[in-house]
């Protein structure tokens, strides 16, 4: 029992150790396909490596395009990177590291349209104006303290992922590797919401 717990948090933190390269690929690309679906049956865009904003009237070809744009990014910036770890490392690792560190993005993107969600960030984004008068209501603060918890959570388990992924792809060990994984992250976001932004 306390092997199958163990077993079964590995796969969860570390999937990539634990699940062949071929199945984690082909896992990555349905939920690649799944996420597509949802940014446009949701009328969200993945405007960035970890970002999700509401885009009225989308087209499935430009949610399929801005889900590329952030799975490209990440796989070539960090694949270079890499290879100043491990020269052995293979893209096939980071590009399911890439793919799989989206699934919890994609999770979050159903929460958005939540009829309570809905009403409450209509309501904020009305009052904008006088934002420092905004009411909330007891339900609705707790409901707004939920989605955020849970939003943080996912966002969260797909930096875990990231790191894992590539931790386990290029043999990362030493701080300073940590901080340039880091840093490129925040260039990855910047570059892929550049991109993302003239689709």
């Amino acid at each position: 029992m306390i092997n199958e717990q163990r077993m079964n948090w590995t796969i969860f933190i570390n999937p990539f150790r634990a699940i062949p390269d071929k199945l984690l690929m082909l896992l990555g690309i349905i939920s690649f396909i799944i996420g597509c679906y949802l940014s446009y049956h949701h009328q969200v865009i993945y405007d960035g490596i970890f970002d999700v904003h509401k885009h009225p009237d989308i087209l499935f070809s430009q949610a399929f395009t801005a889900n590329i744009v952030n799975i490209v990014i990440f796989s070539i910036l960090f694949f270079a990177f890499g290879r100043t770890i491990n020269p052995k490392i293979r893209m096939i690792d980071v590009l399911n590291t890439a793919l799989i560190a989206r699934i919890p993005i994609y999770l979050s993107v159903p929460l958005i349209d939540i009829p309570v969600i809905k009403r409450i960030t209509e309501n904020i984004m009305s009052q904008l104006d006088t934002i420092s008068q905004l009411k909330l209501d007891t339900a609705d603060l707790i409901a707004l303290i939920i989605f955020s918890s849970v939003t943080l959570l996912l966002l969260v388990y797909s930096i875990t992922l990231m790191v894992t992924g590539f931790r386990t792809a290029s043999n990362m060990k030493k701080l300073q590797q940590y901080v340039v994984f880091a840093v490129l992250i925040i260039i990855a976001e910047v570059i892929a919401k550049w991109i993302v932004s003239m689709i």
